[in-house]
């Protein structure tokens, strides 16, 4: 007989992860302590998740849709492209200094999914192909000048993931250990320059 959904614990066993890969890697958290902080047994778990290995990724997913939504709702297709792309960029910062240990679970913790179906490829990269369409349109429009969207978008994922990860761990010049605005606002300045068309 087939064990009936329990969103309350489901809910409550992503919430356990969250919490503890917060202070150990995630490598050393077995679902014997996930199960304990949910009070259930191990056995439980398997109900709803097949391993370790596939709850993880249920959190990374659940992490990268929270992710695309504010990503999402941060712009508006009605401005221009500068301005679409500089509020994604500031929405991913944002998103990042209020939740590193997310962030770090999905970018930097988490084994990478290498072995993705077509439909988890869409999801696992809807951000990235957000902003990629707004750069094809605005070299479209000629606003931009760009020869390869997707590398562009994934230099700029990789630029702000670096600057806002040295910037919460103060690995930067204290000048910069309490305010990211300076750093966002060159980092989008710079961003937007690569991308402009090139004066002849």
């Amino acid at each position: 007989m087939t064990r009936p959904e329990n969103p309350e614990l489901i809910a409550a066993i992503r919430k356990a992860v969250l919490e503890l890969t917060a202070k150990k890697d995630p490598a050393a958290v077995t679902m014997r302590e996930i199960a304990s902080r949910c009070n259930v047994t191990p056995t439980t778990i398997y109900y709803y998740f097949e391993n370790k290995e596939r709850l993880f990724e249920a959190v990374k997913f659940d992490i990268i849709d929270d992710l695309d939504n504010i990503l999402a709702q941060a712009v508006n297709e009605g401005d221009p492209v500068k301005k679409q792309l500089a509020d994604l960029m500031r929405a991913f910062v944002g998103w990042y200094v209020a939740n590193p240990n997310q962030a770090d679970l999905v970018f930097d913790k988490l084994p990478p999914a290498t072995d993705l179906t077509d439909e988890r490829l869409l999801r696992y990269y809807k951000a990235n192909r957000l902003g990629r369409d707004i750069i094809i349109r605005a070299k479209e429009t000629g606003e931009l000048a760009v020869g390869d969207a997707e590398l562009d978008t994934a230099l700029g994922l990789a630029f702000m993931y670096g600057v806002v990860k040295l910037f919460i761990h103060k690995r930067l010049m204290p000048r910069f250990w309490d305010d990211i605005t300076p750093l966002t606002d060159r980092m989008i300045e710079l961003l937007l320059a690569g991308l402009a068309p090139k004066i002849k």
